[in-house]
């Protein structure tokens, strides 16, 4: 062998070696003696699961890891559930760019279809970036997948799901793509500025004519393709209205981010027009038209904030909340004196109130219970409900699951449910959102006894076997 065959031998037998250490193996895990709490609320104690190449391999009862696994935790403290699923949000994506970068158009009432935010053909994996730090926030929140799209106007693009899982590259799991191009999404967002669409009515009549013009060039595309077609004018192609063919053909379904239920109406109303299917992302409560999302089996995708009550309202609840504590303490003479030095600044008894003051608060004490109860109508109307927008705050989020367990009438297991199974259905995405043997390895560990106590604490977000170590001090 000739000096220089040997060194190239050499230099490929290093490179290939140093690829192998790059990219290794995913590690396999297992947790023992554990307590496993299913989406529709059952519970198994001393428990083993064990996954390997990012899928359940094992889920029985007192039995033993391979030698091959590492043991991640174990004890009968620890809890064991399906990681959360977030139906659609911008996590992982780039800020909006601002409808000004695009240009101001010659023609406001016709600007470029990204003046107008019309930009149904971008799909996320393009940008997606899996270090961001909103795919932080959801792996400690215990969100082990995202359907995430761009950011921007009415038609920012299709959405995509994705893990959260680590950053750290083992072969055959580098990207965090799941599903790419779940469905289209579309809000309420003018293109800003003079340009059009600026209103709700204009932004429909917008969507209503791209639909049209989307559905005629399907049609000629399909006749210049049909046989005796030769002398047929070839069709000028739109890659932007090509996009929404999938809509039209009832493949992909339409993700309609709406703030009441005038909003749906007018979505479902173009949708029975174009004959497509619609997944709601809200928080309003869309009870009074549940009647409809039933009948077409429209799905509704939920998002978690905590509503805040009136002032007055939260005044008498810890006006209320004191005076129990002070009755449980056995009230002294000094707390009088207290409350005594405090009259002056206190509100007006209901007594002093004018007539319009109490009209007023009668009704806005009725749409705070009908806030708070929303998720509870939705769910007993018979509607499919999943999760969706989570913000990034983790306290925030875990006050408003217990806001609407404690204080809105859904069980615990209804919030699992929601958070994780229903989610996967709702998307189409058979193997997330369940803890068996073949489904992908999305869990979360906490230690404590009840999933949704302030007391219990979050210890690992795994995501596509991927496990996160979650630092909550």
């Amino acid at each position: 062998m000739s000096g220089t065959s040997w060194i190239l031998g050499l230099t490929l037998l290093m490179g290939s070696s140093l690829t192998a250490t790059a990219q290794t193996t995913l590690p396999s895990y297992g947790v023992q003696g554990v307590n496993v709490i299913q989406s529709d609320g059952s519970v198994k104690t001393n428990q083993t699961i064990h996954w390997a190449d990012g899928v359940i391999r094992r889920v029985s009862t007192d039995e033993t890891l391979p030698s091959s696994a590492r043991t991640l935790v174990e004890g009968d403290s620890l809890l064991i559930l399906p990681a959360f699923i977030d139906g659609l949000n911008h996590a992982g994506m780039p800020d909006a760019v601002a409808p000004s970068s695009y240009g101001n158009p010659d023609r406001p009432s016709d600007p470029t279809y990204d003046r107008a935010g019309i930009q149904p053909h971008r799909v996320a994996e393009s940008e997606f970036d899996v270090s961001h730090s909103s795919i932080k926030a959801h792996q400690s929140a215990g969100f082990g997948a995202v359907n995430s799209s761009h950011q921007g106007r009415m038609l920012p693009g299709q959405s995509s799901m994705f893990f959260t899982q680590a950053q750290e590259a083992f072969s055959g799991y580098e990207s965090p793509l799941y599903e790419s191009a779940l469905g289209y999404v579309f809000q309420f967002e003018g293109a800003g500025g003079r340009a059009y669409p600026s209103t709700d009515m204009a932004i429909m009549a917008r969507f209503k004519q791209l639909l049209y013009d989307a559905e005629a060039l399907q049609q000629h595309i399909r006749y210049v393709e049909g046989s005796g077609a030769e002398q047929m004018e070839a069709p000028q192609r739109d890659a932007v209205l090509e996009s929404l063919f999938p809509l039209l053909n009832g493949e992909k379904p339409l993700m309609a981010s709406v703030d009441s239920p005038e909003d749906a109406e007018r979505v479902l109303l173009l949708a029975d027009e174009f004959d497509f299917s619609v997944i709601f992302a809200t928080s309003a409560d869309l009870t009074p038209i549940a009647s409809k999302l039933t009948q077409s089996a429209t799905p509704v995708l939920f998002q978690f904030d905590k509503p805040e009550a009136p002032d007055w309202i939260q005044k008498e609840e810890k006006e209320a909340a004191e005076e129990e504590s002070e009755a449980q303490d056995e009230t002294t003479d000094e707390t009088a004196t207290e409350d005594e030095t405090t009259v002056e600044n206190e509100e007006p008894s209901e007594e002093e109130l004018s007539e319009e003051e109490k009209a007023f608060r009668t009704r806005q004490a009725s749409a705070w219970d009908a806030k708070k109860g929303a998720l509870r109508s939705m769910l007993d109307a018979g509607l499919m409900i999943g999760a969706y927008g989570f913000d990034g705050k983790v306290t925030d989020f875990y006050e408003a699951l217990r806001f609407y367990h404690e204080q809105g009438g859904v069980t615990s297991t209804e919030l699992l449910n929601i958070l994780s199974s229903n989610t996967a259905m709702i998307l189409g995405i058979e193997r997330l959102g369940t803890l068996a043997e073949g489904s992908l390895a999305n869990m979360i560990v906490m230690h404590g006894q009840d999933w949704l106590s302030e007391d219990s604490k979050l210890l690992f977000t795994v995501s596509n076997g991927h496990v996160i170590t979650i630092d909550n001090d």
